[in-house]
């Protein structure tokens, strides 16, 4: 996830800036695929319509390795999760709270960066809500430490 995104959007009154949080655990089940548990807390305002979003996200992922060379691999990767969204319009119209379940699926590439120890994953994510500015695909990366 990005712990920091700016949307693309060359239009200013439609820009949010993103934080978003993610903290996962995996085990290597066989050679090349993962399975873990992650939570991940996403929290983004537009300052021009005053509009404050705040979503928490606990759930299960997949990952497997296509393709796994020394310094670069293929990576493709899927989750479910719970999603708890509560959402704010400072006029206080429409505030309010949607729960339910979700998804994603993503695509892209694994970087090495030290001794297979830090890894980096350049990944475009799909999920069929709408995530960021009215886009259902979105570029993320991943910095990820192995406790192996």
């Amino acid at each position: 996830m990005n712990p920091y995104l700016f949307s693309l959007s060359d239009i200013g009154y439609l820009r949010y800036n993103y934080k978003v949080f993610c903290l996962r655990y995996g085990v290597e089940v066989t050679k090349g695929l993962h399975l873990g548990s992650q939570y991940f807390f996403i929290g983004g305002i537009n300052d021009f319509f005053q509009v404050e979003n705040k979503t928490s996200n606990l759930g299960i992922f997949g990952k497997y390795d296509l393709i796994s060379g020394e310094n670069v691999g293929l990576l493709l990767e899927t989750a479910f999760h719970y999603k708890c969204e509560k959402y704010k319009d400072h006029s206080d119209k429409d505030s309010g709270k949607r729960d339910g379940i979700g998804w994603y699926t993503s695509a892209g590439m694994g970087i090495n960066l030290y001794k297979k120890k830090v890894t980096l994953d350049l990944m475009v994510k799909y999920s069929p809500d709408v995530m960021f500015e009215g886009n259902h695909f979105a570029p993320t990366y991943k910095l990820n430490y192995h406790f192996k």
